[in-house]
């Protein structure tokens, strides 16, 4: 995997994005306070900061999980894919990384979600045919594991490795971090109060 984060694919492996954690959180804690509009309501300092604890916990049961790692997709979408009756083709790799495979299968997943066509069969479906893959790696038990803390990470992992988070001086994209930091809060309490059944 090194030649691939070489040749200029993002790293979004877990070791990598764990050392991320705070100094993300920090980050975005600041474009909070810098938020001039009422609505939506910025997250707290405090928020963030269990926020970020979060992450760094589920972070490590995800890694307790023992997937390896693979190159992925950052814009993994319909739109990137061509398909014919002998084989697949993947487009745009200018959005290339490496980590946690299941990354790149939720941002499909959440393509999926957001077809108006879509149901939640071809959710569930999608979720056993890529899962049935992963078991000649890992167990069931840990695959499903897996899956449960994907949505929040996939967000983390986009977020960390891919935006220009570190530059203050680029208002223009605070409004989208400060989204994604939502949005992350979000999943966190959707992850708490519920988990994704086991199905594998």
């Amino acid at each position: 995997m090194q030649h691939l984060l070489e040749a200029g694919c993002k790293d979004t492996r877990v070791s990598s994005l764990l050392d991320l954690v705070d100094t993300f959180f920090q980050a975005m804690a600041e474009r909070m306070e810098e938020q001039t509009k009422l609505s939506p309501e910025p997250l707290s300092r405090q928020e963030i900061l269990g926020l970020a604890t979060e992450i760094k916990g589920h972070l490590e049961q995800l890694d307790e999980c023992v997937i390896p790692n693979a190159l992925g997709h950052f814009d993994f979408n319909p739109g990137n894919i061509l398909v014919s009756g002998e084989r697949c083709v993947f487009l745009d790799w200018a959005e290339a990384c490496v980590g946690h495979p299941f990354f790149t299968f939720e941002y499909l997943l959440e393509h999926v979600r957001r077809l108006r066509s879509a149901k939640p069969s071809w959710e569930e479906a999608l979720i056993l045919s890529y899962a049935k893959h992963w078991e000649f790696f890992v167990s069931g038990d840990k695959i499903a594991a897996a899956l449960q803390v994907v949505p929040l990470l996939a967000v983390f992992a986009y977020a960390a490795a891919d935006l220009p988070w570190r530059d203050s001086r680029r208002p223009e994209t605070a409004g989208y971090q400060r989204s994604l930091t939502r949005r992350m809060k979000r999943e966190a309490e959707q992850l708490a109060k519920r988990r994704r059944p086991c199905l594998v």
